[in-house]
């Protein structure tokens, strides 16, 4: 029996060995799970902070990109404002010199009356004058008076002056 005790010891002994063995395969496999998922954590947490930085800058580029928007918009709207004034003072200047161009054509048409009533008056004249000089006997040129007509009846008279001056200085 006390072999029988000895081979019970034994196969106890056995068996707890057995178990420490497991046990600590088992505390070494759990090890190695526990360094892996700890590098997976810290892999995760890096990617994460990656993520997160990459989140931010997305996010300031968006809020930069916005600001720009906005910018070029005011921009935009200013430089509308600005045309639409400049139209508006075109058209108005358009409306002035339309109305100027207006008063000038009045004006134009008031000056060619004017003109015709003169003419009208320096025909009554001339012939008011061709008129006394016949009565006085002078010769008198009959037709349209011209410029050359001018100048010959200019002639005439400085001939008739010289001859005049020639005659009292004799």
């Amino acid at each position: 029996k006390y072999s029988d005790s000895i081979q019970a010891v034994e196969l106890k002994f056995e068996d707890a060995r057995h178990r420490e063995e497991l046990h600590l395969k088992s505390i070494h496999t759990n090890k190695s799970k526990s360094r892996e998922l700890s590098e997976r954590i810290a892999t995760d947490r890096s990617r994460r902070l990656g993520y997160e930085q990459e989140l931010f800058d997305a996010q300031q580029i968006e809020s930069a990109t916005k600001l720009r928007v906005d910018s070029i918009e005011e921009e935009a709207n200013s430089e509308n404002e600005r045309s639409a004034e400049m139209e508006q003072n075109g058209q108005m200047r358009l409306v002035g010199c339309l109305n100027e161009q207006e008063e000038i054509a009045k004006d134009i048409c008031t000056e060619g009356i004017n003109i015709e009533v003169l003419k009208e008056q320096l025909e009554k004249t001339k012939q008011t004058y061709l008129r006394y000089m016949k009565e006085e006997g002078q010769e008198v040129f009959e037709g349209d008076w011209s410029r050359s007509d001018l100048t010959k009846v200019q002639f005439k008279v400085e001939t008739e002056e010289r001859e005049l001056l020639r005659n009292e200085s004799q």
